[in-house]
């Protein structure tokens, strides 16, 4: 009994010397209904005076160990300020919660209420479940009450935290939850990506107050008056007030005096550049592109470290020795922020090791050699030199790694085994050539595949993203319908058949880790505001969940540029190379667009400037968009057009035609869905191979048409079509019209073919064919031969030389393909060159002059063009 007493007697004194400590910082007691509790208030009512000024408690619980949490936190770029939150005064739990308690000073009641008001979010949840909780108006049980024990810092001392400081906070909350805070009004991050994301909330912390007057003049606010606590404003039935010292602009009901809508800088920015452009409101990731190209905001940098104490590499040892123990180091090191992610990959292709990369949280991939491989040796383990003093050995940090070393390692690195291959960076469940689906984030060793996720969006995706093991064709088909409804029926396409193709373009954008190259992609249309550049967007944030892509210009002359645009893509880690707004009438072509489009993934290898290492051509989509616009050069065949035709009702800002008002937003939420859906038509089209027909391989090295086309060959269109034969509906015709050698030597060679009978004709004769009737009834000559003059042999010399260039080549012109030979005995002879023109059907068959063209017979197989020999 004595021992209860003493235990009671304990318990007591350590209550009243917490009381005594709590009251002497000026914190409120809130009487509890157990005596053995100990609790005080929380904001305005538990407010401390401070001068003319008051500092209100407030709490921030939060997970003593949680990666979902640290992410958030490093996505806010908010380290140091949750640094000095776990160090200063916080209580554990018995639920394994860390309890931190700040105090935020402000000179007002009022402004502290609007400080709360702009909060992001007070809550984070995941699956429903609580994560991390700001308290800011009750009373809050703190220690010694039995479950609460101080685990850092001074009781009674408040953490103090500037308003940015606890706007920052509430942004972390919401980055960190899954679902909004209800009462918020204005942006949200789950309906945007990360990179978007990132970039407004820079944005909002580099602007001034001064800036945000200035833009809500811009946006039609006119400012009524100047208070002690904030700028207040009047637009028709709304109020607005920008609080001093706050980066928010709250607007509220005239009326009822209630919150509607918080907008941080960047919101309202937008809203100020659209009424200024007199153009309607940029998207969020339309305004976060135009930021970070226009330089008002950079991109940030991720920097890569291994989690733990780094290991010491002595320098004064062989140098094989330092390349070992780096290797070592890197090969066994893991990131800072991820436990189970290595810090470096091999990236493969075929099982080829191409070179050494890391992936960041974000999903970035960096990707090191000699220029900046030092970046990924200190990250795993830091140089060091042992010097000899009066009091023993002393280390000195060397903070420069010699070009050897790392070269050294780095070679060392590609070594088998060394690090962990992979084939396919992602941010989303990817698909695997094999059929196999990597899900779940992190490095998965059988797919060869990196995942990496928000931790907020991981259950959402584990719960939606639904895929069958062995998909029937009922599934497929299915499928096929959802994401045909749900995406494409309400774009205004010139025909059925680009819609068709319009799905091929999705497909391709998420199954692009089945292929090993693509077919480019272009959206055009007549009018402006179609929806062409929309459709190609949607693609891209269905495939990666974001929308953004390394720009590229069209036309031959702007290949150097184009090259080295492509080079930054590959080196980013990036899918889609576009070209957005190609001028009206203008071609797309180039001689490194053709490359890229025909190549199989890592043939092509661009080197990269400043230096010798060279950058592998894999995992790239080509898209381009425009008005009018026409394929080039050799990019007849290597681009699938999609048209588009907008009513002639339609205007330019008109979006009430798609079913889903805001698509974007709609894609965003529901990716999982979509994505799953199109994985069950790729993978029914990858399981089932053996009873697809066969499909053409559109004259391509690589696999794109076997693998997406063969997909589709499997579905159906509403019209009864096989969906892939459907898709290609008049593309041979296409390729035939847009053939730069048929507009340029089309009518030439047709009317050497009708006048010269099939004979062999030497240049000087063709010459004169060329003048044969009226001048408008004459063929139009090539640029080259337009203005030919001077003596009939300076003119068969000019004539020759322009003719050797097509000889044996196919020129398709009108439905008929010309071929242009010299017959085997003038190849010979010393006399002057014969040249025979001879033309062919669709189906391959020579054709006559002067005949009519004979249907194909039934079943008949017509062998290819010939070379035309003269006996």
């Amino acid at each position: 009994m004595d021992s209860l007493t003493a235990g009671f007697d304990a318990d007591t004194a350590r209550m009243q010397k917490a009381s005594s400590e709590l009251q002497a910082a000026h914190l409120t007691l809130v009487p509890q209904s157990s005596s053995s509790a100990l609790a005080i208030q929380m904001g305005l009512r538990g407010a401390i005076p401070t001068g003319t000024e008051h500092t209100y408690p407030l709490t921030i619980t939060i997970p003593a160990q949680s990666d979902a949490f640290d992410s958030a936190i490093a996505m806010a770029s908010c380290e140091k300020v949750f640094k000095r939150l776990r160090t200063g005064w916080v209580e554990s739990s018995s639920n394994g919660m860390l309890q931190a308690y700040a105090g935020v000073t402000l000179s007002t009641p009022e402004a502290y209420q609007q400080l709360i008001s702009s909060l992001p979010a007070v809550t984070a949840t995941q699956s429903s479940v609580p994560l991390a909780q700001l308290t800011f108006g009750n009373a809050v049980i703190v220690a010694p009450t039995a479950g609460f024990a101080l685990a850092d810092g001074d009781r009674g001392r408040l953490t103090p935290l500037s308003p940015q400081e606890l706007l920052g906070v509430g942004v972390v909350l919401d980055v960190a939850s899954d679902t909004r805070t209800a009462l918020v009004r204005g942006y949200d991050t789950r309906e945007h990506d990360d990179q978007t994301n990132g970039i407004r909330d820079r944005f909002n912390r580099r602007t001034t107050s001064l800036e945000m007057r200035q833009w809500a003049l811009d946006a039609g606010w006119q400012e009524t008056s100047s208070g002690a606590t904030s700028h207040d404003y009047r637009r028709d039935n709304l109020i607005a007030r920008l609080p001093h010292g706050l980066s928010t602009f709250l607007q509220l009901d005239a009326d009822s005096g209630k919150l509607t809508e918080v907008l941080r800088p960047f919101d309202l920015y937008a809203k100020a550049q659209a009424k200024a452009r007199a153009k309607p409101e940029e998207t969020a990731e339309e305004l976060a592109t135009r930021l970070v190209e226009e330089g008002h905001v950079t991109t940030k940098t991720e920097l890569f470290a291994a989690r733990g104490r780094a290991v010491q590499v002595n320098r004064n040892q062989p140098t094989l020795a330092v390349i070992t123990q780096f290797a070592d180091s890197i090969k066994s090191a893991v990131l800072n922020t991820d436990g189970g992610m290595p810090l470096a990959f091999a990236t493969q292709t075929d099982g080829v090791v191409e070179g050494i990369i890391s992936v960041a949280p974000s999903g970035s991939v960096r990707r090191w050699n000699e220029r900046n491989g030092t970046g990924l040796l200190i990250a795993a383990a830091q140089l060091v030199r042992t010097r000899e003093g009066k009091n023993g050995p002393s280390v000195e940090y060397d903070h420069s790694v010699p070009p050897s070393i790392v070269s050294g390692t780095l070679e060392a690195l590609q070594g088998p085994g060394m690090l962990p291959p992979v084939e396919h960076v992602a941010t989303e469940p990817v698909l695997t050539p094999e059929g196999r689906i990597a899900r779940h984030p992190g490095y998965n060793r059988a797919a060869k595949a990196v995942i990496t996720m928000p931790h907020r969006d991981r259950s959402r995706w584990l719960r939606d993203y639904v895929v069958p093991d062995n998909p029937s064709k009922q599934d497929a088909q299915a499928a096929y319908d959802f994401l045909r409804t749900e995406l494409l029926e309400s774009f205004p396409f010139a025909t059925p058949v680009d819609q068709a193709r319009a799905f091929a373009y999705l497909l391709t954008c998420v199954g692009r880790p089945l292929l090993n190259g693509s077919i480019g992609f272009l959206a055009t249309a007549p009018d402006r505001g179609s929806g062409k550049s929309y459709l190609l967007m949607i693609g891209r944030l269905l495939a990666q969940g974001h929308v953004h892509a390394t720009s590229y210009k069209v036309g031959g002359w702007a290949d150097d540029e184009t090259q080295k645009a492509l080079v930054s893509l590959i080196l980013s880690g990036g899918r889609f190379f576009h070209c957005d707004e190609v001028p009206r009438g203008a071609e797309v072509k180039g001689t490194t667009l053709t490359g890229a489009l025909s190549a199989v993934d890592g043939e092509v290898k661009h080197r990269i400037l400043q230096g010798n290492d060279m950058a592998t051509l894999k995992n790239v989509i080509i898209t381009a968009a425009g008005n009018q616009v026409e394929l080039g050069g050799d990019t007849n065949r290597r681009f699938l057009t999609i048209r588009i035709q907008r009513p002639p009702a339609g205007t330019a800002s008109d979006q009430t035609v798609y079913r889903h008002p805001n698509l974007y937003a709609y894609v965003l939420k529901n990716r999982p869905q979509l994505l799953a859906a199109a994985h069950t038509v790729l993978l029914h089209g990858l399981q089932n191979k053996a009873t697809q027909r066969v499909i053409p391989g559109m004259k391509f090295s690589h696999n794109w048409a076997g693998q997406i086309l063969g997909a589709m060959s499997h579905l159906t269109h509403s019209n009864g079509r096989e969906l892939a034969e459907f898709a290609l509906t008049g593309w041979d015709a296409e390729v035939a019209e847009q053939d730069d050698l048929g507009t340029e030597w089309g009518e030439l060679l047709a009317a050497i073919w009708k006048h010269s009978s099939g004979h062999p004709r030497p240049a000087a004769e063709l010459f004169k064919i060329s003048k044969i009737g009226a001048e408008d009834e004459r063929p139009l000559l090539p640029s080259e031969l337009a203005f030919t003059g001077g003596t009939e042999t300076q003119i068969a010399v000019k004539w020759g030389n322009e003719l050797r260039k097509i000889l044996n080549t196919s020129v398709p012109f009108e439905g008929v393909t010309y071929r242009m030979t010299v017959p085997n005995r003038a190849e010979k002879s010393k006399k002057s060159k014969q040249y025979v023109v001879e033309a062919f059907d669709a189906s391959g068959r020579a054709l006559i002059p002067g005949r009519p063209i004979a249907p194909p017979e039934p079943n008949a197989t017509v062998a290819p063009p010939e070379t035309h020999e003269v006996s």
